[in-house]
């Protein structure tokens, strides 16, 4: 499981308004408590929201089917009388992550399609947009969804072992997984050291069952990891194929004895929808699209090789380079996607194209040697990252200030830090113009100013200013601006389609008179929501690579 995204207010505020919007007034209002409070239990979220029990346990039940809430067991003692709590707190990161439903269907379109037929990519198709519109499903509810989809006008059924066989291939290719067990221990809280020392620190027997306590919060989440992607017995019966099979068999693992594990209890598994792998598959390509770029498109599909080989191994979202592969799995792999994509460019000597990339300026990839294959490389997936958010960046202070702004941008950003009189000669500017740049750039939050005092009084008129640029609180910023940008948005999609509602609803209905009597008014509709729409899925794939990547 990905660590928890911090809670920023504007973050929380566009939270709430897409809860409202898709599962109504009272989800977003418990919603709302707990990414205030963070962790609830249920007599606390009783108290807070003033609801009945019986609504609590409503609002509960759609946003845990939804993945917006996860439950946790809460052991206030280890081995001591006092029972175990069930607390619920928020999954910010799945809540946003609903902006991007339709990057990840385009997604499965696009890639599944080079995979296996047009069939089995439909299924695919519609098994991840079954998981996106009900959040979490067992394999035979999700069956008969995506039978429903596909026999919808169609005299002939799907059979539901066509569909199993490609959930299964789903899963193995970590699109899918299983969503996680009700009890698993609450994670831990840190605690600062400096709160530690103003309490005397802690006794030896509290430490001691602190460290008891971590283990087994270590190994239940160690468990899950395992049960994560590993395909049922049930699936795994009903399908023959050697995909699922080979599958299978590198997924044996033994189930530890912690609290994971559904299919041992007999409790149904439900699936959902691995956000975390498409972050994964959306980053890697910014960093081939990056090297597209950078090189030509033999070193981006030689770069695609090596992501896709290493893929699997990574445990976490930010890794920051890949796994070392050696020449000859690259060139397995580039066959390989060769025969399902004929697009791809031919690369006769892959040693040749490793070997250009390794002796690039940029260093995008680097090799080390020695190991049983021979000379490994590896891509330098935090480099490609800043660079990708590096040109991003020139683009947004370009748009806002201008070249002369972006010029002195670039200056600061290769010197470091300099004074409002070097910065002006170097940028070839207008003194009077420089300056209400620079500050233009510090109001906005891309630029910072150092005051350096000749004398202990700190008078400004015996005072050096400096100004340079941070990249990495400029990331922040940028991020922030955009969930910004996202919530206005989103809050004028909302306003618009209150002010339609009557409309909106004739539509529904199918009445076909309502076009002859609004059909100027339902034109601007349209267009409008066409505008913000497709406006919300670009500040998403800036808000990715800005929050997530």
């Amino acid at each position: 499981m990905s660590e928890q995204q911090p809670l920023h207010p504007i973050a929380c505020q566009l939270a709430c308004l897409l809860v409202e919007e898709q599962l109504g007034p009272l989800c977003k209002e418990v919603c709302d408590l707990l990414l205030r409070k963070e962790t609830q239990s249920l007599p606390e979220l009783s108290r807070g929201t003033g609801c009945s029990r019986f609504e609590l346990h409503q609002a509960l039940l759609v946003l845990i089917q939804h993945n917006c809430v996860q439950p946790y067991t809460l052991v206030h003692d280890e081995g001591g009388s006092t029972p175990a709590q069930t607390v619920f707190q928020p999954d910010l990161r799945s809540i946003l992550y609903r902006f991007r439903s339709a990057r990840c269907l385009l997604h499965i379109i696009d890639t599944w399609g080079h995979i296996d037929s047009p069939a089995t990519s439909k299924i695919a198709e519609c098994i991840i947009e079954g998981l996106l519109e009900n959040g979490r499903l067992t394999s035979d509810q999700l069956c008969i969804n995506v039978a429903g989809k596909l026999d919808a006008g169609c005299k002939n059924q799907t059979p539901h072992k066509s569909i199993k066989r490609t959930l299964c291939q789903l899963i193995s290719n970590h699109y899918v997984e299983r969503a996680p067990p009700a009890d698993l221990p609450m994670p831990r809280v840190t605690v600062h050291p400096k709160a530690l020392s103003k309490r005397g620190g802690m006794s030896s027997s509290a430490k001691a069952a602190a460290d008891q306590a971590e283990n087994v919060r270590r190994l239940d989440k160690v468990g899950y990891g395992k049960e994560r992607y590993r395909i049922p017995n049930d699936l795994r019966l009903d399908d023959d194929s050697s995909d699922c099979q080979s599958a299978s068999k590198r997924q044996k693992v033994n189930h530890p004895s912690g609290t994971v594990g559904a299919e041992l209890k007999g409790a149904p598994i439900l699936w959902r929808v691995s956000f975390e792998e498409f972050n994964r598959r959306f980053r890697h390509d910014a960093c081939v699209e990056l090297i597209d770029q950078a090189k030509d498109g033999k070193a981006a599909a030689v770069a695609a090789a090596i992501l896709q080989k290493t893929r699997q191994f990574e445990t976490i979202l930010k890794e920051e380079s890949s796994q070392p592969t050696s020449a000859g799995i690259i060139k397995a792999a580039l066959e390989e996607m060769k025969s399902r994509d004929t697009e791809l460019p031919d690369i006769p000597d892959v040693a040749e194209a490793l070997r250009q990339l390794e002796d690039d300026d940029l260093g995008l990839i680097n090799s080390a040697p020695g190991g049983p294959d021979g000379t490994t490389y590896q891509i330098d997936l935090r480099f490609c990252i800043s660079l990708t958010r590096l040109k991003a960046m020139e683009a947004i202070v370009r748009q806002r200030f201008g070249r002369l702004g972006l010029r002195i941008w670039r200056v600061l950003l290769l010197t470091g830090q300099l004074e409002q009189k070097s910065i002006k000669e170097l940028a070839l500017g207008d003194q009077k113009e420089v300056r209400q740049l620079l500050y233009g750039m510090l109001k906005a939050g891309f630029m910072a100013v150092t005051d350096i005092p000749k004398t202990a009084d700190r008078a400004a008129s015996r005072t050096f200013y400096t100004w340079r640029v941070q990249p990495e609180s400029m990331t922040e910023k940028i991020g922030i601006d955009t969930l910004h940008a996202m919530f206005n948005v989103a809050s004028r999609l909302s306003v618009e389609s209150v002010l339609n509602s009557e409309l909106l609803q004739q539509l529904e209905l199918e009445n076909k008179a309502i076009f002859k009597t609004h059909g100027q008014q339902l034109g601007r509709l349209k267009v409008v929501r066409d505008l913000l729409e497709s406006s919300l899925l670009r500040l998403d794939d800036t808000s990715a690579l800005f929050n997530d990547f």
